[in-house]
This record gives structure tokens, sequence and C-alpha cells, in this order.
């Protein structure tokens, strides 16, 4: 489809379309006059066919001045004039069927509440989401096609994952399911005061190349977040179905932290050029993908990024796909 489009948006910049109304027009003509100057002429038998001719020339040459440039410069895969690629923002399909999201909120300190108003969009296009209070077991999990975990450290007395909940999960993506990991490494490096090895995400991400660091992305350009959101925008997005019809995404006063990404997964959403960790690492990643075993596993560091945010941005975009 992407070669068809790419053909008529060279024809379209070229001189074709205007030589095609020219001798559209011309055949038009000797069809109903028979000559055109001393040695152009048209045999009567051949004027019927002479303008059936010149009326299909002259309908694609209009054909290709009416569709605009910027119809076919946009379809998925035609690359810009820049040679770039252009994101993808053809709409997601809407789920074929229900889909039933598990939402942990049974440890510790809660990053975002996928049940309110972070899951609005996702509830309209027909996904259901129901908390659980309980141990993550791989029965209780069973029944739902993800789990979302948000978590960053223990607070108030929640609930410590346990080792075989660590095995569960992991079980439960490895047998084709999917697991969102909300995390903040930062946070529990702080508050907890553990090594960030011993961070429960980075337990259930283990093996799958993505590491929550201890780590913080606090400016850009030396503007700090409590001034101007940090924000992440293209080109410094992958595409990727995760990334679909994303352009920018930011938080208010929101200090987001790095992970640390190596194969098989993959970045998704990162820092651009002005932009480094408390490690000084240039490009930090905030959002990245993997999967372990058939399943599929997507890390974010910060929940606040996929709440919806201001007009500009796409922050409440992307949990929908």
């Amino acid at each position: 489809m992407s070669t068809i489009l790419e053909t008529l948006q060279a024809l379209q910049n070229s001189p074709v379309p205007n030589l095609l109304v020219i001798a559209g027009c011309i055949f038009i003509f000797l069809a109903f006059v028979g000559r055109f100057g001393a040695f152009v002429e048209l045999p009567p038998q051949r004027q019927k066919m002479g303008g059936i001719l010149g009326a299909v020339l002259l309908m694609i040459g209009i054909g290709l001045f009416v569709v605009p440039n910027s119809q076919l410069s946009s379809a998925p895969g035609v690359p810009d004039s820049t040679g770039n690629q252009p994101a993808d923002t053809s709409a997601p399909a809407a789920p074929s069927r229900e889909y039933r999201i598990l939402v942990d909120e049974y440890h510790g300190f809660p990053l975002f509440d996928m049940t309110g108003i972070d899951g609005y969009n996702l509830r309209n296009q027909g996904f259901v989401f129901e908390p659980i209070t309980t141990e993550l077991s791989l029965g209780a999990m069973s029944e739902f096609d993800a789990v979302v975990i948000g978590f960053a450290y223990y607070e108030g007395g929640k609930a410590r994952f346990s080792p075989e909940e660590i095995i569960a999960i992991r079980e439960y993506i490895k047998q084709g399911k999917g697991v969102f990991l909300v995390g903040l490494g930062w946070v529990w490096v702080t508050y907890e005061k553990l090594p960030i090895e011993e961070y429960p995400l980075n337990l259930i991400a283990a093996d799958t190349g993505m590491f929550f660091s201890g780590q913080t992305i606090s400016s850009v350009n030396g503007v700090g977040y409590e001034e101007a959101p940090i924000t992440f925008r293209r080109p410094f997005l992958a595409n990727h179905p995760v990334t679909q019809n994303v352009n920018q995404i930011g938080a208010s006063k929101t200090l987001p932290g790095s992970l640390v990404v190596d194969p098989p997964a993959a970045p998704l959403i990162w820092g651009d050029d002005n932009t480094n960790d408390s490690n000084g690492t240039q490009n930090p990643i905030m959002l990245a993908a993997s999967t372990l075993g058939d399943g599929r596993i997507v890390c974010l560091q910060h929940g606040s990024y996929v709440a919806p945010f201001e007009d500009t941005y796409e922050d409440g975009d992307f949990p929908d796909n």
C-alpha cells in the first residue's frame, strides 16, 4: 500500500498531471471536430474511441490534482519530505471482545488509579477493570487478560510482595498474558533504603532486559521539573503499538525515573539530547517493553505519564494501546 501511495505522491509532484489534462482535452476536441491544425486529423470511425480516451486521461489528470498532497504524505508508512518515517496516527482498533484488566491495590503506595480517571478512556473502549486487594496468585490472575501493578514503596502498612507472588506473576506472563509495571525506583531507594536490585518490580522484570534504576530525570535544558513539565516528545518515541497516536507526554511537577534497557527489551520513550538522568546518562529511557515466555511486559518510570494532562499532551492515549 505504501508503495502505491509513494508512486502517487511522486506523480503528483511531476509534470504528469498537466500532460494528462492537456492530452485529454486534445483527444476530446478531436472527437468533436475531427481535426486539429493542418497535420492532426482523427478518422471519423475513431472519433468515439478518441473521446473515451480523452475523458479517461482528463479524469486521471484532474484526480492527481484533487488528492491533497498532505493526505498522501501523512499516510502510514509513507516517508515525509525529509525521508523520515512519520508517526502512525491511525486510530487503534476497537477491541473485538471484552478485555479484563486486574489492578493491584494490595501492595504499597499506588502510583495511579486505573479504576478511576486514569482508566476512563480504556473503559469507554470496552476494557473492564477490577481491583484486587488480596495476594496475587496465579489462580486469581489467570481469569484476566492483563495485570497492572503500580508500586513505589511499602507505605501505610500495606502488604509486601512475597517470593511466591513474584514467581506467580512471572509464570502468568510466560503463559501468554500481559503485565504493565508502573514504578519509581528512586522512591524505593529513598524510603525503603534498600538496594534497587531488591525492588519488587525489578524481580518481576528479571531477564527481560528492563531494570528500574534509582536515578531521577529532574530537568531538561537546565529547567527543573518544578518550573516546567519534564516532557518527552517525538522523534524520541519509538514507532510501536504502545506509542501509537502519541507525539508528546508530560506531567506537572513530576520527578520521573530512568530505566536501564538492554536486548531483548525495546526502549519506547526516552529523553531528548538535552535530557540526562541524575547519573549523567543522556537520553534517559522512561518507558520500555519486552517479552517473557509467551507474554509481554511493559515498564514505566512514573504513573503520572498515563494520566490525562494538558490538551497538547497525549498522556491519556498511550494506555489505550
